[in-house]
């Protein structure tokens, strides 16, 4: 079975003094990956080295986010037999290249990763890397690589190896009879007529599909490397259970596995957090989420039980002084009390939930640490959800140290809250013009702001202006108008807190409001025709509560003495018979 082959680099054109190329040996949240020198001559070159001689299967290749190659090729090779093992000695050949996006799409905020399907035999990868892509970030026309993953299995499971090429294809074995006849009734005959097809081609047909899942790239990128170490333990007795028919016990292994990646990948964020504080020199951030990954961490382990998981006779407990991270594995003296659990009892006792994914959700607004004291003391853990849920709104890096000319000041919610609200862009201006004139510019710049608190504000803001402001009967439809319109926009956020404030609004708009300003039946059915399919795609979203919270409020339209929400979804009748013959 294919696997993920550990390999050294032994190679490098150049590379910058902090973003050495050993760092793609590593793979984990805080990976910084390689950078090449700064103005460097293209191209830029990188050698791995495996072990020994293996067959390549699948090469994955993380670019960063905006230091882009604008090609990346590809080159597998063998040192001839009796010679050295060494790059030096080494004959490459050419398998082909891959093309990287520019990323101006997501605003350098994304990283590309490719997966490049091949099927040959090799001991050394040599990246060749192009001119780079230009843009604003890349001042000094640099390329990067945050993390290369090679996978693979033996070169016995290939037959023979052949001397005279490197690349030698596991072609040979099954290109017989029927496989044959296949090929050549769809590949010309100048790619079949061959002993040795282009391994890149050879690799897409016979494409693997049994990759294990932790072998992935993207496994040790986004997850906590202790979470990793404890999932590739789980996996293993699995296994050993599924092959001794203890199925129960291997339906409660998956479902483990399945809540501890969830778990990895918050712990991932907060260790990437920490080091980002770290690095800025706010020591106080960093020593708070320090405090909130280790008593997320303990809490998830003690509900999770892994002393029944593993089927361990002695329980793990955690000695002063000693980190979570390095006391995982430590047991506990064999007398002990029967009531001890995995851990020191945690500040919150928290009620056994038959899902972790469940108890995650109740655990994690009580994980918020205050601010450490000068007495070098853990302080109490405190309720407020606020800061947990902008940790939540903001998706996973796996590289922490970005450039200060990186976007990261949008994603700093402290130094947004203090400096208030990002500016609106020009095509946000134009859109919300209507809004400004009625609401003011300080608030809709609120309601499109990135950070969730100035979101809320807004929408208290029109709540209170929709309640309690006197209107003349020509600004009544204005100033309806202007509320759809910043409706629908916080009808789609992601934000549950957000999402729940505007329904309270759209409720007061079509109850108060309304009946305040005897609204006419076309003013109604304008803010139904504009909020309603918000609300019915809401009803399908795959989070439990935010599908509930679309649900019921929908129910409740139906009770509402100016709303004829029967009338109204009538014209979504045909649309929903059309669909359910399609699925027939």
């Amino acid at each position: 079975m294919p696997r993920k082959l550990p390999f050294r680099v032994v190679y490098w054109t150049s590379s910058d003094d902090d973003f050495p190329a050993t760092d793609l040996q590593v793979h984990s949240p805080l990976a910084k990956g390689w950078r090449s020198s700064r103005f460097g001559i293209f191209p830029q070159e990188i050698v791995i080295q495996l072990s020994e001689p293996a067959r390549l299967r699948k090469l994955q290749l993380l670019s960063h986010q905006y230091l882009i190659a604008s090609k990346v090729e590809l080159h597998i090779g063998n040192c001839p037999p009796g010679s050295t093992s060494s790059y030096r000695n080494c004959r490459f050949q050419r398998l082909g290249y891959v093309s990287l996006s520019e990323n101006y799409k997501t605003e350098f905020k994304a990283r590309e990763l490719k997966s490049i399907h091949i099927d040959a035999i090799g001991q050394f990868v040599k990246l060749v890397f192009l001119k780079n892509h230009i843009n604003r970030h890349n001042l000094f026309n640099q390329v990067g690589v945050v993390a290369v993953n090679v996978i693979g299995g033996d070169a016995a499971d290939a037959g023979r190896l052949t001397e005279q090429d490197p690349t030698h294809s596991f072609y040979e074995t099954h290109a017989q009879g029927s496989l044959t006849d296949v090929l050549h009734s769809y590949l010309p005959p100048s790619l079949t007529h061959t002993t040795n097809p282009d391994p890149i081609l050879w690799g897409s047909i016979n494409r693997t599909e049994n990759i294990p899942p932790m072998d992935d790239l993207m496994f040790d990128m986004y997850i906590d490397p202790e979470t990793a170490g404890l999932i590739r333990k789980l996996e293993v007795k699995k296994n050993e259970a599924v092959s001794q028919e203890r199925f129960d016990y291997a339906k409660k292994l998956k479902q483990a596995i399945a809540d501890l990646k969830k778990v990895g990948e918050r712990l991932g964020r907060y260790e990437v957090e920490k080091q980002r504080a770290a690095e800025k020199e706010d020591y106080d951030t960093a020593q708070l989420k320090k405090m909130q990954s280790d008593q997320f961490r303990l809490q998830v382990y003690s509900q999770l039980d892994l002393n029944d998981l593993l089927e361990l006779d002695e329980r793990w407990t955690s000695s002063p002084g000693i980190p979570v991270a390095q006391n995982f594995y430590r047991k506990k003296s064999p007398v002990r009390s029967p009531e001890r659990t995995l851990y020191s009892s945690p500040p919150h006792p928290v009620e056994h939930h038959s899902n972790i994914s469940t108890a995650i959700d109740q655990f994690a607004p009580t994980l918020l640490m205050k601010s450490p004291q000068p007495q070098h003391q853990f302080q109490s853990p405190v309720t407020d959800s606020r800061l947990f849920d902008e940790a939540d709104e903001r998706p996973l890096p796996a590289l922490a140290n970005r450039s200060q000319t990186n976007l990261d000041g949008a994603n700093d919610e402290v130094a947004s809250r203090s400096e208030g609200p990002e500016p609106l862009s020009d095509k946000a201006a134009r859109e919300a013009s209507s809004a400004i004139e009625i609401f003011g510019l300080e608030m809709v710049t609120k309601a499109y702001s990135k950070v969730y608190s100035f979101r809320e504000q807004a929408l208290n803001a029109m709540l209170a202006h929709l309640i309690h402001k006197d209107l003349a009967d020509g600004d009544k439809v204005a100033v309806l108008r202007a509320a759809v319109l910043l409706l629908r926009k916080a009808l789609t956020d992601k934000v549950h807190s957000v999402f729940l404030l505007s329904l309270n609004v759209l409720r007061s708009l079509l109850t108060t409001f309304a009946s305040k300003h005897k609204l006419s039946k076309e003013n109604i059915v304008h803010v139904l025709e504009k909020t309603v399919p918000l609300l019915l795609a809401k009803g399908v979203d795959t989070a439990s509560r935010v599908r509930e919270s679309a649900k019921n409020f929908v129910k409740d339209l139906a009770g509402l003495p100016l709303v004829e929400v029967g009338y109204y979804l009538l014209h979504y009748q045909p649309l929903t018979k059309a669909r359910s013959k399609c699925c027939d």
